[in-house]
Parts: structure tokens; C-alpha cells; sequence
């Protein structure tokens, strides 16, 4: 019985270590991505206390504290006002406790993940649809986008004397994977979108000391709130807006078609 006991609790203990390396190594990644200088990583903790060890405790904190506010108050209001579908379709507050009550592995299990939704679905959707192991949600053609007309835009940014001697960024490796996004090599639009913002708005709180603020591209710079800032580093998190014109230019050049 001690044996099967110490067994279990030590499944349960590697369990964990998997659930959170599973929840967080995401966050982890997107800071620990080569581009930021060595002094800045050291400030990033490995892990954090406000992460649960089980998996349904972290899933809550994950959706609950960082992305969901900014899912349904951003994403869902301002898709809609464009005539975009992109409302999230299950905000039933009976649903959203049955699922946080569900054993964790019926949410995560071997290689799936959404398990039980996979399995409601079973016999209601294509099956080339429901067994997808790379589903994800409405996608932008940002990698196009900071490719072609965006791209001389953010190279002023990361280019610029602010940016260059700010020395939170390794310039070397910044360089050669912008290059790399430019010749259709990789995909950095994340990294190019968090780094540009985040330079706008410390430049534009350097200059003018104010809370928000627009600089001569017509690009709004809002105010940082918690979470996660662009770069993703715990602290911040920042948003931009683009003027009319700034939009106008992306929808001429035919980007916006893509999506």
C-alpha cells in the first residue's frame, strides 16, 4: 500500500511538472526568444507563484487573468464592428463552470488537447475538422503584412537611435531574423509587432511624458494595463491602434484580402 502510495504521488507530482510546463512554456518561450539582452532575461523569473500546479487551476488563471478580457473586450467588439464573425460561441456561464469542473484529463490528454469538446463533436462536425491537431482560431496575414508595407515602417523603429541604445535588444540577432521575415524565411511577425509597439509607446512617453499619444504616422499608442507587455515579460500590456490613413495604406496594397 506505501508503495502504491509513493507511486501515485509521484505520478501526480510529474503530472504537474508536465501541466505546467505545458500552460506556461508558451510565455517562457515567447520571452526567452533571442532577441532580448542577456541582463533583461535575468530579471525574468522562471516560474511564477500565481501559477497553480494542476492543470485546471492554471488553465483558469491563464484564461481568467490574461487573454479572456482582452478576447471578448478587443477582439470580439472591435471584429464585429468591422462585420467580422469572431464571437467566441461559448460564453454560457453554465458551460464556462461545467468545463472548469471537469477532471483535468478530460481537457488535456495524450497528444489532444480540448478533449472533451473533441469528443462532444464527435459525429457533428467533418472529422478532417475535429481530430485537427493544429487548431487555432481567426488568423491575420501579419507575416505578409510585415513583409510588405509594414516592413519599412518597423525597420525606422528598430533602427532608430532610441531602440539601438536602449540595449534591450541583441541588434545582431534582431537583424538577421527581420532579414529572414523580409525573404519569407521565417515567421517573426509576433516578435516585430511586440517590439514595435513597445518602442512607439516608450518613445512616445519620453517625449511628451503623457499617458497616450500619437506619432506623425498616425499610430495611437494606449496606455499599458496589466498582464503581459508586448515583448511578453510580465508587467504590461500594450495596444496600438492605426489611424485611418495608416489602414488605408495596408487595404490598398490589397494585404487585407488575405485574411
Amino acid at each position: 500500500m506505501a508503495q502504491l502510495f509513493m507511486r501515485r504521488s509521484f505520478y501526480q507530482l510529474w503530472k504537474s511538472s508536465l501541466y505546467r510546463g505545458f500552460v506556461g512554456g508558451r510565455r517562457q518561450k515567447r520571452a526567452r526568444n533571442g532577441w532580448f539582452a542577456s541582463d533583461l532575461l535575468r530579471e525574468l523569473p522562471k516560474s511564477s507563484p500565481r501559477t497553480p500546479a494542476d492543470l485546471s487551476g492554471a488553465l483558469a488563471y491563464t484564461q481568467m487573468v490574461e487573454p479572456l478580457p482582452l478576447y471578448l473586450r478587443l477582439e470580439d467588439r472591435n471584429s464585429m464592428a468591422h462585420s467580422i464573425e469572431a464571437r467566441l460561441p461559448f460564453l454560457d456561464y453554465r458551460l464556462a463552470e461545467f468545463a472548469y469542473c471537469l477532471p483535468d484529463d478530460w481537457k488535456l490528454r495524450g497528444p489532444w488537447n480540448k478533449f472533451v469538446l473533441r469528443e462532444a463533436m464527435k459525429g457533428r462536425i467533418p472529422e478532417s475538422a475535429r481530430v485537427r491537431p493544429d487548431k487555432m482560431g481567426f488568423p491575420v496575414p501579419a507575416r505578409e503584412w510585415f513583409a510588405g508595407k509594414l516592413f519599412e515602417p518597423v525597420m525606422d523603429v528598430l533602427s532608430s537611435r532610441q531602440t539601438i541604445e536602449s540595449g534591450r535588444y541583441r541588434m545582431d540577432i534582431v537583424r538577421r531574423d527581420v532579414d529572414r521575415h523580409r525573404k519569407g524565411e521565417a515567421d517573426f511577425s509576433d516578435k516585430l509587432f511586440g517590439v514595435a509597439q513597445f518602442e512607439l509607446w516608450a518613445k512616445d512617453l519620453a517625449n511628451s511624458g503623457s499617458d497616450r499619444g500619437a506619432d506623425s504616422d498616425g499610430i495611437m499608442i494606449r496606455p499599458p494595463r496589466a498582464g503581459y507587455d508586448a515583448a511578453g515579460f510580465p508587467g504590461t500590456r500594450l495596444s496600438i491602434t492605426m489611424s485611418d490613413s495608416t489602414a488605408n495604406a495596408v487595404e490598398d496594397n490589397g494585404d487585407f484580402n488575405e485574411i
